[in-house]
């Protein structure tokens, strides 16, 4: 339930009031501060904010990064969970996601209601999944095919599992080991790969429309 989870809106605007208090600024300084970088904003506007009650656009965040100098993963500071739709979202996993180089999607998880693969919202959505439900994440090559195969990346997922006990990244790999050697060039080894993924996914085919 996410009733006692405060919300995304809440978490941000409790931190900005936090940051431009921690600088001493009131909130007309600040306003007037944020015009300098292009916001039309007012003291009601930041204290809209402040308040949750404001959601934040792109070029909003990108003034209030340049008038106060911090990264995106400081409005995010705290470590509760907060609502988020149905369910909610762990804010330092948040974070790491934010300031990750190459974020991985967020995870997969089998939900036990449907018994069907969704996203994980969060990692510590113990009321909905365990840890031994987790699922492997998607990857470019479950993406490709959920769009060659126009089904949800999940399907594809479920399919894979279930026909070779792994993700169709992992299945292709194991195929294609055995055809190179040392004098395979780049080239030949991405013509086999193709060539071996397109086996696989005429396999998955009739797996992926089982799943429905």
């Amino acid at each position: 339930m996410t009733e006692d989870r405060p919300s995304l809106g809440a978490v941000v605007g409790k931190n900005i009031r936090q940051m431009r208090t921690d600088a001493g600024m009131t909130a007309d300084e600040l306003a007037t501060r944020l015009r300098f970088f292009g916001l039309n904003w007012t003291r009601s506007t930041l204290t809209s904010l402040e308040r949750g009650t404001k959601v934040l656009e792109a070029t909003e965040l990108i003034g209030l990064m340049m008038a106060f100098g911090f990264s995106p993963d400081l409005i995010l500071a705290g470590e509760e969970e907060i609502a988020w739709g149905q369910i909610g979202m762990d804010l330092p996993a948040v974070r790491r996601h934010l300031t990750a180089k190459s974020p991985d999607p967020w995870p997969l998880v089998l939900d036990p209601a449907t018994g069907r693969a969704r996203e994980r919202f969060y990692p510590n959505e113990t009321d909905l999944v365990s840890d031994q439900e987790q699922i492997p994440r998607a990857g470019e090559a479950e993406m490709k095919a959920a769009r060659k195969l126009n089904v949800p990346v999940t399907s594809i997922i479920e399919a894979s599992m279930s026909l070779w006990n792994a993700t169709l990244t992992e299945e292709r790999e194991n195929r294609v080991l055995p055809q190179i050697d040392p004098e395979t060039t780049p080239r030949s080894l991405q013509a086999i790969r193709g060539s071996v993924t397109r086996a696989l996914l005429k396999e998955l085919g009739p797996a992926v429309e089982e799943i429905g």
